[in-house]
């Protein structure tokens, strides 16, 4: 019986040990001016990191601000955008530090004060001076939320898209992969399938789904997307948004 269970122990403990190599890495490639030069969109240093934009429209218009969830980097708004400029805005959106073609720095937590960090500099870089309307989706809702709460004279309008707020499913199973070590193991093994799986529970009408993906896999070979996510978990998405900003 001893050496049964040994025998045991054993084979959990190699498939431990082999399953990150059997499973693969999708992230290949360094974020860096060589490969942001066959990028799409335009790229600005923020003190965080690199950020990856686009703004459109005449410089004269009412800004609207187009804030990405976090299982959708910045093209979740590729339809969106033609009808806004049609309506006669000038349209700003862009990655979130971890996701699409933005860095994603080193840092254990992304927060949030990180997000508005990086959403006030950019719109300060960008020399956009009046106030803006700020539309978000998923946490890009919450993120939106916390930069009106926090800067209310920069905002003429909060537009929320099923935001992430205030309930969050599987938050037990997240407290689980914020742990230390566990929460770096299941990232390495379940990160890239959890990323292209995503999408399937983020779309209403799934009639993209497939060209969703395959934009989302040119963002997965950067590395960093996977601690990046990581770091957003053990932060504040699974908190209150609603408490915090009242």
């Amino acid at each position: 019986m001893k050496k049964l269970l040994i025998g045991i122990v054993s084979i959990l403990l190699l498939a431990i040990i082999v399953l990150p190599f059997i499973t693969g890495d999708a992230e290949v490639d360094e974020l860096n001016d060589k490969t942001r030069s066959q990028l799409e969109g335009k790229f600005i240093q923020l003190s965080d990191g690199v950020v990856h934009y686009e703004l459109t429209g005449q410089p004269d218009s009412q800004v609207v601000v187009l804030v990405h969830g976090n299982a959708a980097p910045y093209f979740s708004w590729d339809y969106n955008v033609p009808a806004l400029l049609q309506a006669g805005f000038r349209v700003l959106r862009y990655d979130i530090y971890g996701h699409g073609f933005s860095d994603r720095p080193k840092m254990e937590k992304y927060n949030w004060d990180f997000y508005d960090r990086q959403l006030v500099e950019l719109i300060d870089s960008l020399k956009i001076k009046q106030p803006v309307d700020v539309a978000g989706t998923s946490q890009g809702g919450a993120i939106a939320v916390y930069f009106t709460a926090h800067h209310p004279e920069r905002v003429r309008k909060l537009i929320l898209c099923a935001p992430l707020f205030d309930e969050v499913t599987g938050e037990n199973m997240m407290k689980f992969i914020r742990l230390p070590v566990i929460g770096e193991y299941f990232i390495k093994v379940m990160g890239d399938k959890m990323n292209l799986k995503n999408p399937e529970n983020v779309f209403a009408n799934t009639e993209r789904l497939e060209e969703f993906r395959e934009k989302f896999k040119k963002t997965m070979r950067f590395k960093g997307l996977k601690r990046a996510r990581l770091a957003n978990l053990r932060a504040d998405e699974f908190k209150d948004y609603a408490a915090i900003n009242t």
